[in-house]
C-alpha cells in the first residue's frame, strides 16, 4: 500500500458453477466532503518507530483532513506512540472532532499504542474537545453538533505493557485499580 486516492477493495465473492468470481471495486475511496483526499501521517510528522509520541502529528493529519471537508488520514506501516504521559491527560490520543474522516493503515502493519503513564483514550472522536489544539494537554469532550461518517480501517491497536499504561496497578490481582488505556471513546 502506498498513500494515494484509489484503492482496490474487494466488495463481493460468489462460488458459482464450480468456480468462483471475485468482484473488484476500483473506484476511489472517499472520505465524504473532501473528495477523499489523502492526508499522509508521515507528511505531518509522524515517525511511526514505537517510541516517538506521534499524536501531535497525527491530529495535524487529522485536522488538514477536518479542514478539506473530509478524506482519508492514512497511516504507513509502522508503529506509532499515542498519548501523553503524566496524569490528566486522558483524551490526549488521536481526536476526530469532524465527519467523514477514514483512519486509514495497513492492517497488521499499521499500529497504535498508548504512551499513557495514567490511562488514556487511543482514539476519541468527539464533535468538540475543550483546550484544543494544545494536544497532550488535559481535554474534556463537549457535546456539539453530531458527527458521522468516521471510520476506522486497518488500524490495529495494541497495549504492549497494560500495567506501565493505567493510574495504578496491583501486582495481586494483575490488574489497574485506576484509570487504564482504552482504545476508542465516542460521543455524538
Amino acid at each position: 500500500f502506498t498513500a494515494g486516492t484509489r484503492w482496490v477493495k474487494a466488495v463481493a465473492t460468489d462460488a458459482t458453477a464450480g468456480g468462483s468470481v471475485m468482484q473488484i471495486d476500483c473506484a476511489p475511496l472517499t472520505g465524504g466532503g473532501g473528495g477523499g483526499d489523502t492526508f499522509s501521517v508521515l507528511a505531518y510528522g509522524a515517525q511511526a518507530d514505537g517510541t516517538t509520541n506521534d499524536v501531535a502529528a497525527i491530529n495535524r493529519a487529522v485536522d488538514a483532513a477536518c479542514d478539506a471537508g473530509g478524506g482519508i488520514v492514512y497511516f504507513p506501516p509502522g508503529t506509532y506512540g499515542v498519548g501523553s504521559t503524566g496524569a490528566s491527560v486522558f483524551y490526549s490520543g488521536i481526536q476526530v472532532t469532524c465527519s467523514n474522516v477514514i483512519l486509514l493503515g495497513v492492517p497488521f502493519a499499521s499500529e497504535l499504542r498508548p504512551l499513557f503513564t495514567h490511562g488514556g483514550t487511543i482514539l476519541s472522536i468527539c464533535p468538540a474537545f475543550t483546550n484544543t489544539p494544545a494536544y497532550g494537554a488535559d481535554k474534556d469532550c463537549s457535546g456539539a453538533a453530531d458527527i458521522s461518517g468516521v471510520r476506522v480501517e486497518g488500524l490495529y491497536f495494541h497495549d504492549n505493557a497494560p500495567s506501565s499504561h493505567c493510574n495504578s496497578y496491583s501486582a495481586a490481582t494483575g490488574e489497574c485499580t485506576g484509570e487504564e488505556s482504552h482504545g476508542v471513546f465516542v460521543m455524538d
